[in-house]
């Protein structure tokens, strides 16, 4: 059994919801891990978007780093919830977003562990594979991302005026402004790029962020992308070329902190300040300017 929290009125409730974490674990591996699996090792890279054995060799580290991932038996004498029931529920949410109690169903884990299961996760990815994969690029490596970059190409002026979306000066005139322009235009390039990528891999960067603070949101970036480079190391070409159609479907959020959500729906305001956003171009450009001049 596990406990959940709810709130009749102002008062806060706990209750025993029974679950059966054997049958959630047990049908796991009967789909994707059994000697006759259901599930071929092509649906299992689809679902997971990484192939089976990376997935494993996550599974491992987390559970080498963070004791958390290692079964135990609770208070009554009944085993826990597995490491693969947590991994998946962890990897469920960042890669479709879905809703926790559509995870509950599955796996077989309440709401409030599903939320401590990722927490746990992310951070465990960032202890056992930062170092590793978090380098700074090689020069093969940016050769290869500025001729696919180049390849691609990216569009312009598809941007609201938004102080979070600092768009580049059309017609540049003045020096500095044309400095700007090519400054911003080669780091948009790369930004664009690559988040656009780990939006297709990693569901969970679409959808509504108030839910963490933002040191949460960092590490759940850090660890996305982390093992996005582990899927590219693994698979290389293979890994740009994946369909990511029908990534699952958004989370539709409701209740949660009213105070929170009054500062989430204030900062969403000051996100789409056009006025800001005018400033905040001019201040880049004064900056860039005195830092760089015309070099």
């Amino acid at each position: 059994m596990d406990a959940e929290s709810s709130y009749h009125g102002s008062i806060h409730v706990r209750r025993l919801v029974p679950r059966e974490r054997a049958d959630g674990e047990a049908r796991i591996i009967r789909q994707y891990f059994a000697a006759n699996l259901i599930y071929t090792p092509e649906k299992f890279r689809e679902r997971f978007h990484m192939k089976r054995h990376v997935f494993i060799r996550i599974l491992n580290a987390v559970q080498y780093v963070d004791s958390y991932f290692q079964q135990r038996e609770d208070c009554i004498r009944l085993l826990g919830l597995s490491a693969l029931q947590k991994v998946v529920a962890a990897m469920s949410i960042l890669a479709y977003d879905f809703p926790l109690d559509a995870i509950d169903d599955y796996v077989q884990i309440g709401t409030s562990t599903a939320r401590e299961a990722l927490n746990h996760f992310y951070s465990a990815v960032i202890d056992a594979f930062g170092e590793e994969y978090l380098r700074s690029p090689t020069p093969v490596d940016v050769a290869r991302l500025l001729q696919e970059g180049e390849r691609r190409g990216f569009p312009d002026g598809i941007y609201p005026d938004w102080p979070a979306f600092i768009k580049s000066v059309h017609h540049p005139m003045e020096r500095k402004t044309q400095r700007f322009a090519a400054v911003q235009k080669g780091a948009r390039k790369d930004i664009e790029r690559a988040f656009g990528v780990l939006q297709a891999r990693w569901a969970v960067i679409c959808g509504p962020a108030y839910g963490w603070d933002r040191e949460q949101l960092s590490d759940i970036m850090t660890a996305c992308i982390i093992m996005h480079n582990m899927i590219v190391e693994d698979e290389k070409s293979d890994a740009i070329n994946t369909n990511f159609d029908n990534i699952g479907r958004q989370v539709n959020p409701s209740g949660g902190n009213v105070v929170e959500r009054e500062a989430f729906v204030a900062a969403h305001h000051k996100l789409r300040d056009q006025a800001l956003h005018i400033q905040l171009q001019k201040d880049l450009i004064e900056h860039n300017w005195m830092r760089y001049g015309s070099t």
